[in-house]
């Protein structure tokens, strides 16, 4: 296949476009002229336009961008390396968590750094521009306080830049080992910081952020609303509800499950991203729906784990709101996690179309990450100009017309259809390929292949 030479000239100075078909404001247009502000924002949109001198014009077809609405970036590195039976067949999400523990003790900010980049590249690649990164590991390997408290923050931030992805970090407080209040095991002592080291290392990050707490289990309510207070008006992350066995342990010590715990304690509003919310009882659908906040969903990551099927005909039949994230880096793939997401429920019901349309489905992940990420919503002035251009001549987009376009990108698995990336309003994936890729790809082999001789 000829691929057109890479030429990157005029990649991040130029700020105005011209797509022949677009996806704008939820509806189909032809010739469809976009600028961007010096901010990354789309600052005007007009339809049935012609391109002026100096645009960069595109054929096929401009979508909306996908956010990836839940990363743990340093997991990238471990996929694949927990999928052997256990003797006894006693393989689950804990002991999964173990090896984890045991791959991660070995991280240097130098591994973080050079995992984050290559994973952010393939996510642009795959329609992600922008991620919010789940980040917990924040110390030395003895567990002791780095130097530089920022130096693990700043490798996931250094790995975007050279991607070019849009990056909004979550530093995660992780204080306990569980319901009870234990001890952090000597696995987990990575991810420990006080909450007044939490909140120092929060203010000192100069990137998009918001706060996270681990679960529950790992923070206690108290702790919880002394961030809260002391960190206001940002999005708030939290697992929440991802095993059965959590909620038998939130039971047993507090006397509810944890969505019912969390919102009998705390103010959910549309701030905030409940991260799995897997065992869901109907009342907490309704409440969790009601209240606005959006569910980030990762289908790929909960069938590797184990961790069950989230009630999602339930959830959307309320109006609730879902995201989309790729968590542990199985897949790295938008249409595969909506894919399995519909194809999930139709192995249950055993019927088709259960959920709804590629173009709905598309949407919806859409808006729910844009939401998360606390942006406007699609191809609209003020919104992030983050936009995907399809190859029309991809043989599963040949033929295709308005919302043929999503049915054929979320349903059909038959290569990558994704031409061109805007993240921004830069130009940061040409004909598939990105501009430093091949040092980012040679960075991350080496990094593994030093990683595996530390094991």
């Amino acid at each position: 296949m000829y691929i057109k030479p890479m030429t990157w000239d005029h990649n991040s100075e130029h700020k105005a476009y011209h797509f022949k078909t677009a996806f704008v404001g939820g509806a189909w247009a032809n010739n469809v002229r976009m600028h961007v502000g010096a901010d990354g924002l789309i600052a005007a949109l007009s339809v049935d336009s012609a391109a002026e001198e100096g645009d960069v014009s595109f054929s096929g077809f401009a979508i909306p961008a996908m956010a990836n609405a839940h990363s743990h970036a340093f997991q990238r590195a471990f996929a694949g390396l927990a999928e052997r039976r256990q003797a006894g067949n006693a393989d689950s999400f804990w002991s999964w968590r173990k090896e984890m523990y045991g791959f991660l003790a070995n991280l240097t900010p130098e591994d973080v750094s050079a995992i984050s980049a290559q994973l952010y590249v393939e996510m642009l690649k795959a329609g992600y521009t922008s991620v919010a990164e789940f980040h917990y590991l924040h110390n030395d390997k003895d567990g002791s306080a780095y130097a530089d408290k920022t130096i693990m923050s700043k490798a996931i931030i250094d790995g975007a830049e050279r991607a070019g992805i849009g990056l909004n970090l979550v530093p995660i407080l992780y204080q306990r080992a569980g319901f009870s209040g234990g001890d952090l095991s000597d696995g987990q002592k990575r991810f420990y910081l006080s909450t007044q080291d939490y909140v120092d290392l929060h203010s000192s990050l100069n990137c998009e952020k918001s706060i996270g707490f681990h679960s529950l289990r790992a923070v206690s309510l108290s702790e919880v609303l002394a961030v809260s207070s002391a960190v206001s008006d940002v999005g708030v992350h939290v697992h929440i509800a991802e095993q059965q066995a959590e909620v038998d342990d939130c039971l047993k010590h507090t006397g509810a499950r944890p969505i019912e715990y969390l919102y009998d304690n705390l103010p959910v509003n549309d701030r905030w991203c409940l991260v799995h919310a897997t065992h869901v009882n109907e009342a907490e659908v309704a409440m969790v729906a009601k209240s606005k906040a959006v569910v980030a969903l990762c289908p790929s990551t909960e069938a590797n784990l184990g961790d069950g099927i989230f009630p999602i005909q339930s959830f959307l039949a309320a109006k609730g709101r879902f995201a989309i994230g790729s968590d542990r880096h199985v897949t790295i793939n938008p249409m595969e996690e909506l894919r399995q997401l519909e194809y999930v429920e139709r192995l249950s019901t055993q019927k088709r179309i259960v959920l709804d349309s590629g173009a709905n489905l598309w949407q919806g992940a859409v808006s729910g990450g844009a939401q998360v990420m606390g942006q406007a919503n699609g191809l609209c002035v003020g919104a992030k100009a983050d936009v995907l251009v399809l190859d029309e001549r991809h043989p599963s987009m040949a033929g295709r017309s308005g919302d043929e376009v999503f049915d054929a990108l979320v349903f059909t698995s038959h290569g990558n259809p994704i031409k061109h990336v805007l993240a921004s309003g830069n130009w940061v994936i040409k004909y598939g390929q990105q501009k430093h890729q091949e040092t980012i790809l040679s960075n991350y082999n080496k990094t593994i292949i030093s990683l595996m001789e530390r094991r």
